[in-house]
């Protein structure tokens, strides 16, 4: 079998990114890791928090860490490949985005398939499409209203208090890394709005930018769709007319700084916390009871 290629799926949170990533990889030369635990395609933290965590692979320690760090994890699991293929790799990879690509090459070739999928924000999506110039992308983007409102309304349900700075802080912010990558390398825009409105047409048109012959079957994702709402009803008053303009000045406002300058306010908040994605050891999680 030849070299197997890859496809990244680019897009904010709430944005769209994991239903177009479940529509590919219903393509029969697409795969990726899915789960009905987590509606399908899984996160993955390799592109992150797992490579600050583990920066160079060369060290033995390092090595071992990652494997049974990420051996652990769902994402692995699901893969179904034997944590000692890891231990047998003649030579080691180096860094984390290396060790994804052979994990997933060898389970699109396991499976039989030409192209391994993963989806990601527009700041790792970055961090990765600059590692591998050879991959295909998708970058999906939605209106800033209905980001927003798909986020308060996660909020409303985790009970959590409404942040409207940091979610239009970082919707301007990865809005420009989304720019910047459009810039500066060849990809497929997909509008939630028009996959949403023309499913079919829109799914062909990625598909034809991508290489690929489209299937009307890819469109019967057997997923249940991570929506916030159950319809456009539900959308309204979700947001009051105060908070709307609260958010758009806030938004306004950031979308003048430069991007460089909002990346160092958010790495600088990054450096203060350290965590690894939820739902990515959901097994374990079942098996001792661990809230």
């Amino acid at each position: 079998m030849s070299e197997v290629g890859k496809i990244l799926v680019v897009g904010m949170n709430r944005s769209g990114t994991k239903w177009i990533s479940n529509i590919l990889c219903n393509h029969p030369d697409v795969i990726g890791i899915q789960s009905a635990r987590g509606g399908g395609i899984q996160e993955t933290n390799m592109f992150g928090v797992m490579q600050k965590k583990f920066p160079d692979l060369t060290f033995v320690t390092d090595y071992i860490g990652l494997v049974e760090l990420w051996s652990a994890t769902d994402f692995f699991k699901i893969s179904g490949i034997e944590k000692e293929f890891c231990y047998r790799l003649k030579p080691r990879p180096t860094n984390c985005l290396n060790m994804f690509s052979v994990l997933m090459s060898e389970y699109a070739r396991r499976k039989g398939k030409r192209f391994w999928l993963q989806k990601a924000d527009p700041q790792d999506g970055r961090r990765a499409l600059e590692h591998f110039p050879d991959a295909r992308c998708v970058i999906i983007r939605r209106d800033f209203s209905g980001v927003l409102t798909s986020v308060v309304k996660l909020w409303e349900r985790s009970g959590r208090k409404r942040k409207l700075l940091n979610a239009c802080f970082l919707f301007a912010l990865q809005e420009k890394t989304l720019d910047a990558i459009i810039a500066h390398r060849e990809v497929c825009v997909c509008k939630y709005e028009d996959l949403k409105r023309n499913p079919r047409e829109e799914v062909h048109r990625v598909c034809s930018a991508l290489g690929l012959h489209f299937h009307s079957s890819m469109l019967d994702v057997p997923f249940s769709k991570n929506t916030s709402f159950s319809s456009d009803a539900e959308r309204v008053g979700v947001i009051s007319h105060r908070e709307w303009l609260t958010a758009y000045a806030i938004l306004y406002i950031c979308r003048a700084l430069p991007r460089v300058f909002l990346q160092l306010i958010w790495q600088f908040r990054a450096a203060r916390r350290s965590y690894i994605s939820p739902g990515t050891f959901g097994s374990i999680k079942d098996n001792y009871d661990v809230t």
